[in-house]
């Protein structure tokens, strides 16, 4: 997905402001905003077959497209080309990122502030200001994306997900992932207290130059699978 710069028109003529309005509603139709920056919106849906899907496929381009197929290299991709040509669903991938987007979505070693901070810092280098309420709300998009392409290669794929898993992800689906992750002032505040608990126990990696390296490359993986982000 290529992103798409939107730029705001003006004019010194009614006739002519009313017209630019009118071609600017309609580019804006056809992309979605992401962190990302603005890139082309998908049309139609997967469906439920695997015709549908590679219908879909075949004239989208958008976020839940990409996220199906994949970028080159990707790991455990949703879906894949079967022998005859046309995309198919690789159903132990969708089991793997299934489980794993349950595990994602238990992990509290970020703190959210962090998480919003690192939204907005990838949308500003894709050409984006965003607040920290913007930088949610795409943060919260970016993952309903994905759980959403889970949720449809499950069903064209005839996988029965656990009650866990299809609990989670629609909950994603609907845009509630860091409400879902953290849903609790108290329950991030316990996180992070029990972080730095161990952070200050004698004799733990955590104060060894070996655990922070550890460390850091911990969070440059982070940063790369989640955020996209590459150093």
């Amino acid at each position: 997905m290529r992103p798409i710069p939107i730029y705001e028109k003006s004019s010194d003529g009614g006739g002519a402001r009313a017209s630019l309005r009118a071609q600017n509603r309609q580019v804006k139709q056809d992309v979605e905003m992401t962190l990302d920056g603005y890139v082309e919106a998908d049309k139609g849906t997967p469906g439920s077959t695997r015709e549908s899907l590679n219908e879909f496929l075949d004239r989208s381009n958008g976020p839940l497209a990409g996220a199906l197929v994949g970028e080159p290299g990707e790991r455990n991709p949703l879906v894949e080309f079967g022998d005859d040509g046309s995309f198919q669903v690789n159903k132990g991938n969708v089991r793997t990122r299934a489980a794993e987007f349950v595990r994602d979505s238990m992990d509290f070693q970020y703190p959210k502030d962090y998480l919003i901070s690192l939204a907005r810092d990838k949308a500003r280098d894709n050409g984006m200001m965003l607040d920290n309420a913007e930088a949610e709300r795409l943060y919260n998009d970016e993952y309903a994306t994905k759980a959403k392409a889970i949720l449809a290669a499950a069903r064209i794929g005839d996988i029965k997900l656990s009650e866990p898993q299809h609990r989670r992800l629609k909950d994603a689906e609907r845009g509630r992932y860091l409400d879902m992750q953290y849903g609790s002032a108290d329950r991030e505040r316990g996180s992070l207290a029990n972080a730095a608990a161990r952070q200050r126990r004698p004799g733990t990696y955590a104060r060894t130059a070996e655990a922070r390296a550890i460390q850091q490359q911990k969070r440059k993986e982070f940063m790369e699978y989640v955020h996209g982000i590459d150093f």
